[in-house]
């Protein structure tokens, strides 16, 4: 593998997401502030999904196919949304998680003061 080709193939799709983000900042800014909060979803989504391209360790294969597309983040975006599935699975445990050890320890609490 060429390390050449992957710095140059990741210099690549860090311009891609710098410039989709740019326009789509450009773009909010002339949006009323109702249309910008009816947004809200797709900008904090895009946002993961940029972090996500970041971090994550591309082969150069993947990163080939992502420098093809000019929008990168809105095309990973619209299959996300085509996606049967919802976060609200991950909410829900979490909400839970937090909900057990928060009454434990409100248990443990009242129990020391109920001795």
């Amino acid at each position: 593998m060429s390390y050449k080709l992957l710095d140059q193939l990741l210099d690549k799709l860090y311009d891609l997401i710098e410039n989709e983000q740019r326009e789509l900042k450009d773009e909010l800014r002339i949006l009323s502030p109702d249309e910008i909060i009816s947004r809200a979803y797709e900008i904090a989504t895009k946002e993961d999904i940029a972090m996500m391209l970041e971090c994550e360790e591309l082969d150069v294969s993947q990163l080939k196919v992502l420098v093809k597309e000019k929008y990168p983040l809105d095309s990973i975006y619209s299959e996300w949304l085509k996606r049967d599935y919802s976060h609200m699975e991950y909410l829900r445990e979490t909400m839970f998680s937090h909900l057990r050890k928060e009454t434990e320890r409100h248990m443990k609490t009242h129990d020391r003061r109920g001795r």
